[in-house]
Parts: structure tokens; C-alpha cells; sequence
């Protein structure tokens, strides 16, 4: 190799690495390196995805085509401080289900909080004879129809710290009757529609 072409490798060489350091700094600067919250929720949906393509108890009709859930990117916006007030004795709510069924509910308490400055509350309920210390929050929002599923999503909570806990949207969740029309799901409320757009959890599923 002579003298010019040792110069111009020199240059190619000096030019890549120009390149990659100037694409690393665009990098840095306008793209953020996902967070350990990110991390966790997307490692989340991962696993939930291998479940039901997976398991002999998904309610995916044909998991050998399953190719995924999809969902709002996880935004810790939607991750807020909430309370909870519980009733005392509980009501028993009577909830319509997706094949015009009625599940009996026990209106355990309202939880309540604030997103984006506004406030707002939700009531949790659990069925009736459950001991389960999680408790069900089926709600609407604006999105539904549009990008979520029309009849609402479902949240579950464990509260051990009625007077402050985390009630996290990017875990909303939508019932099987999505998946499945075998499945009869419990309609939210008319207590439980918030007129916000919640763009967090799972979006509207799509099989292909």
C-alpha cells in the first residue's frame, strides 16, 4: 500500500469514528436510556406474553399465531399516590357481565387520587364470600373504543397502607372476553368512568 492510500485509510478511519461519536452524542443527548421502572413493566409484559402463548389455560383461541399484546408505553405519569377509604360494612353491587349475566359484588371502599392536577376516585370491589386481600377496579376512560377495549379495563390492588399507596394505569389490564367470547366479564360501573384519556396499560387487542 503506498503512501496515498495509507492517508485516505487513515482518513475513513478518523471520518467512522467522527460518525460513531457523533451518533452516540445524539444518543445522549435527545434519547433517554430506559429507566429501571421501564425496565421492570416492559419484563412484565414480556412474561405475560409467553403466558399465553404458552399456557393451556390462555384465552387466546389460536396461541400458535399469538404474537403479542399491545401497549401504551409505560409512563410513570400514569403512576400515582392514591388513598383509600373503605366503606364499613361494604355494599353488595350487583355487576352486569358481558353476556348479560349479573356478578355480585361487594363495594369495599373508594380509593381516590390525583392525575394531572385533576382529582378523581374510583371504587374497589371484591366478590362476594372472597377472602382475597387484592381488590378489583374495573373502570372506564375516554380512550375505550378508540384505542382500548369499549367496555373498560380492569386494575387489581393489594393496599396495605390505606392512607397512601401506588395505583400504577400502565398495569391496566383487559378482561378475557377480549380474547374469547366464551368468557363473561364484569362490566364497569357507571361509578367507575373517568372522563380523562388514559393512555397507559394495554391497548385494544388485535388478533391476526
Amino acid at each position: 500500500m503506498d503512501i496515498n492510500n495509507r492517508k485516505s485509510s487513515t482518513y475513513i478511519t478518523a471520518a467512522i469514528g467522527v460518525v460513531f461519536f457523533g451518533i452516540l452524542l445524539v444518543q445522549f443527548l435527545f434519547f433517554e436510556n430506559p429507566s429501571d421502572y421501564d425496565v421492570t413493566v416492559q419484563n412484565l409484559r414480556i412474561q405475560k406474553d409467553s403466558q399465553f402463548a404458552k399456557s393451556t389455560e390462555s384465552p387466546i383461541t389460536e396461541p400458535q399465531k399469538f404474537k403479542g399484546l399491545s401497549y401504551f408505553p409505560p409512563t410513570e405519569a400514569y403512576k400515582v399516590q392514591a388513598s383509600f377509604k373503605a366503606y364499613p360494612s361494604g355494599d353488595t353491587l350487583f355487576m352486569r357481565t358481558t353476556s348479560n349475566e349479573i356478578q355480585k359484588m361487594i363495594r369495599v371502599g373508594k380509593i381516590q387520587f390525583q392525575l394531572f392536577k385533576h382529582d378523581y376516585e374510583l371504587s374497589a370491589y371484591k366478590p362476594t364470600g372472597s377472602g382475597e386481600s387484592r381488590y378489583f377496579i374495573p373502570f372506564k376512560d375516554m380512550t375505550n373504543g378508540l384505542s382500548t377495549y369499549g367496555g373498560g379495563r380492569y386494575l387489581d390492588v393489594e393496599i396495605k397502607n390505606p392512607s397512601s399507596f401506588m395505583l400504577d394505569f400502565n398495569f391496566a389490564y383487559n378482561p378475557y372476553c377480549v380474547y374469547n367470547e366464551k368468557y363473561s366479564c364484569p362490566l364497569p360501573p357507571a361509578e367507575n368512568m373517568l372522563s380523562i384519556e388514559l393512555f397507559a396499560g394495554e391497548k385494544m387487542y388485535k388478533a391476526d
